[in-house]
C-alpha cells in the first residue's frame, strides 16, 4: 500500500500502484532521472557506476563515475552528471564523459 502525504500525489500515480523491486545488490542509489527515449538511470554512489534500467533489463551505462550523485537531461539529451569535487560532466551519444562548462556549451 502506498501512502500520499499530499492528495495531489495521485493525480500522479494510481491509487491501486505497486511498488516493485526490480534489482539488489547496490551500495547506495541516488539521482534518477527517467529520459524521454524510455529508460532510467540512476547512481551506486559508492561503487562509483551509472545504471540504466531499461525494458526489464539492468546495464551499467558508466564506470567509474567519480561518486555521481545528481542526473540530468540537457536540451540536447546529453546526460549531467554532479560528481564528486565539484564537478559537473556532460555524456553524449560517445558516451564518454566530458567536463562541462560555465555558460553551456
Amino acid at each position: 500500500m502506498i501512502e500520499a502525504k499530499q492528495d495531489s500525489f495521485w493525480d500522479l500515480v494510481a491509487r491501486d500502484a505497486e511498488v516493485k523491486q526490480v534489482a539488489t545488490g547496490f551500495g547506495f542509489t541516488e539521482g534518477p532521472v527517467f529520459s524521454r527515449r524510455g529508460y532510467l538511470l540512476f547512481s551506486d554512489i559508492p561503487n562509483q557506476r551509472i545504471h540504466k534500467w531499461e525494458r526489464g533489463e539492468l546495464t551499467v551505462l558508466r564506470e567509474n563515475s567519480n561518486k555521481a550523485n545528481g542526473l540530468t537531461f540537457d536540451h540536447q539529451g546529453r546526460l549531467l552528471a554532479a560528481e564528486g569535487g565539484g564537478r559537473v560532466t556532460r555524456t553524449g551519444e560517445e558516451r564518454r564523459p566530458h567536463r562541462a562548462r560555465r555558460g553551456g556549451a
